[in-house]
């Protein structure tokens, strides 16, 4: 009835006037935030699975005698436990902290991220923006991180204030500088976005030429303090990050076979995206390279959101570029000063939106956390935010290890293979984890070989439990072969049930010896025989081969080309997802092992007749004819046991 009252006119007036009262922003801000913060509850409840163990590490490593970077090699990093929330080896006070130094950036960003002449239109019209977003299933804040780390150096690059530009400087550099410990993929990334961004500075005479190389020096001796109180070792972190990063899309890619639509209309979306960027940059006159660096930053963000969204392709990745894009998309509305430009965004956030709901929400729906939650249930939320259940899921641990591995194992140190790092907690154990604390991170010779080293060393775990993933999507025996030679070198079987074998540190149980190497060259497609082995030898044959230049592209853009090998062994074909990296790396190529029994016969090497390999041929999926080259080196190097 009160809009009924008050002419269209008025109102279309009323939305058209420039913001005059600053208080206004804030209260937009933290009405959205209060809204949307993604953080329920303090803690949450420590979980089992993948995930959940990795994540169970993190905060378990806490207390932990080790260097980041040396001991322990993951994509996350020190600081990354507080991003998952678990209330182990992290007081209150510390978590409440990043919550709230994570709302006031949020809440500055909201605030501030506005065009000069800002409208009261542009209030409703980036509420709406954000209202999409929050609409959708997805991950967002390691992603947030980044990007207010980023947004600060922006306000630092539109700033004539000198001490507004320190500040925001500073505040990029904190935020930035959080997520490097935080999650090493991101990381990497925002140090260039710092250099260039303090490069475009000196060039525009935003900062004098001596100004930016004191920020340089000061923040590269700040971060090299911050390391070493967060026990890193910069230089071998960032070596290790860059090797995982390297490993990871050709070992966990998931090819979208199921929404094939889907990909290709983003990817399209995608496409436009950088067109009309382009287009823009060449066709008008030339701008400012503050300009320049704000469509090169919204493309290349952009970039990484769509390679995130269809690496995996799964639930949990598969939406991160529709989501996303809201916030680098009102960044330009914002601060871009081409016009076409801001008028582009307006424009494709609605039709992302749009999309989202055409292609996306059959497969995987809307969010129960948005904004219309946020309405309804907030105020419940954080009257119980402090009051979150800290104690372990015991449904979810109810299967315990046996109760005569604890019993050997009692308060004596151990480790997990593959991943299962949840027994750990659950059953109070000792942790002593290998570098990579998962299988499949070790995805080459360099970082299975830091697993080697270790469990060869006087830091090795007394036992480890081990069990053998089974997986769809990869051969189970091929991770780790290096590992799995200390193994059988160091440790002895001395307990298993129909999951899991228990093993015991045994000093010069056994030893391998390399007595001879072969080298062999054949086609992609060719069935390569193995031969026959002695006994009394263990064979360890890898396969390198190379992308083609659509291979390349198609990694680049997309994910990797994807290989099958079809096994034959004495009484079976078994055709199964090998990945390159993993080929390269090399297997035990005795036997082919598909179970935890036949893994337990090789430990204990009792000769079994029916799972000795023949041969294996490597196939090129469909999902890229073309790209590998056809050329495959194969080596082969023979142990004797002793």
């Amino acid at each position: 009835m009160f809009f009924k009252n008050i002419p269209l006119n008025s109102i279309i007036n009323i939305l058209r006037a420039p913001i005059s009262k600053a208080w206004l922003y804030w209260l937009y801000a933290f009405s959205l935030v209060y809204l949307t913060f993604p953080f329920l509850r303090l803690f949450e409840e420590p979980g089992m699975g993948l995930d959940p163990s990795w994540q169970l590490a993190l905060n378990l490593l806490r207390n932990q005698d080790g260097v980041w970077g040396k001991d322990f090699v993951f994509t996350y990093g020190p600081l990354g436990s507080y991003i998952y929330r678990l209330p182990i080896h992290v007081p209150a006070w510390k978590q409440l902290l990043y919550d709230g130094f994570f709302f006031g950036n949020l809440l500055y960003f909201h605030a501030s991220c506005f065009p000069k002449q800002a409208k009261h239109y542009h209030f409703l019209l980036f509420f709406v923006f954000n209202l999409f977003s929050f609409e959708m299933i997805g991950e967002s804040t390691a992603f947030l991180w980044m990007f207010l780390g980023m947004y600060h150096g922006f306000v630092a690059l539109n700033s004539e204030n000198k001490l507004k530009q320190a500040i925001s400087l500073s505040m990029s550099f904190i935020l930035l500088g959080i997520i490097f410990f935080t999650k090493a993929n991101y990381g990497i990334i925002v140090w260039a976005f710092l250099f260039v961004l303090l490069l475009v500075m000196v060039i525009q005479k935003r900062l004098a030429w001596w100004v930016g190389i004191i920020y340089l020096i000061f923040f590269c001796g700040v971060l090299w303090i911050w390391a070493a109180y967060l026990k890193t070792d910069l230089l071998e972190y960032f070596k290790t990050s860059l090797h995982i990063i390297a490993n990871y899309n050709a070992g966990m890619s998931i090819f979208p076979a199921s929404f094939k639509k889907l990909t290709a209309a983003t990817y399209f979306v995608f496409l436009v995206q950088v067109i009309f960027t382009f287009y823009q940059i060449f066709d008008k006159e030339r701008q400012e390279f503050s300009t320049y660096l704000i469509l090169a930053f919204s493309l290349g963000i952009s970039f990484v959101l769509i390679k995130y969204s269809f690496v995996r392709a799964d639930s949990g990745h598969l939406t991160a570029y529709a989501k996303l894009l809201t916030y680098p998309g009102i960044l330009l509305i914002s601060y871009c000063s081409m016009q076409a430009i801001r008028r582009f965004y307006m424009l494709l956030l609605p039709f992302i939106f749009v999309l989202y709901v055409w292609a996306y929400v059959p497969l995987v729906g809307f969010t129960q956390l948005g904004i219309w939650h946020g309405i309804k249930y907030r105020h419940f939320i954080l009257a119980h935010y402090f009051s979150g259940d800290t104690s372990v899921n015991k449904k979810e641990f109810s299967q315990k290890l046996p109760q005569t591995f604890l019993a050997k194992i009692k308060n004596r140190t151990v480790d997990v293979i593959p991943f299962e790092i949840s027994q750990v907690y659950v059953n109070k154990l000792n942790y002593a984890p290998r570098p990579t604390l998962q299988s499949y991170l070790a995805g080459d010779r360099y970082l299975d070989s830091l697993n080697e080293h270790y469990l060869a060393s006087s830091k090795a775990p007394e036992f480890i439990v081990y069990g053998l993933e089974k997986s769809a999507y990869k051969y189970p025996w091929y991770e780790e072969s290096l590992t799995q030679k200390a193994l059988f070198e160091h440790y002895k079987i001395i307990d298993s049930n129909d999951s899991l074998l228990l093993f015991s540190r045994k000093n010069r149980h056994r030893k391998l010896s390399l007595v001879f190497t072969r080298r062999e060259m054949h086609k992609l497609g060719e069935e390569i025989q193995f031969g026959k082995l002695q006994a009394g030898y263990l064979r360890e044959s890898t396969f390198e081969m190379a992308y083609s230049s659509r291979g390349v592209l198609a990694n680049v853009i997309f994910q990797p080309p994807q290989i099958h090998a079809d096994f034959k062994s004495a009484d079976s074909h078994e055709l199964v997802r090998v990945t390159p990296n993993l080929l390269k790396k090399g297997f035990w190529s005795n036997q082919l092992i598909l179970n935890l029994d036949q893994a337990k016969r090789f430990y204990e090497q009792k000769a079994d007749a029916t799972n000795e390999l023949e041969s294996i041929k490597l196939i090129e999926k469909d999902y890229f004819p073309g790209g590998f080259k056809p050329d495959i080196r194969v080596t082969h190097r023979f142990y004797r046991i002793e």
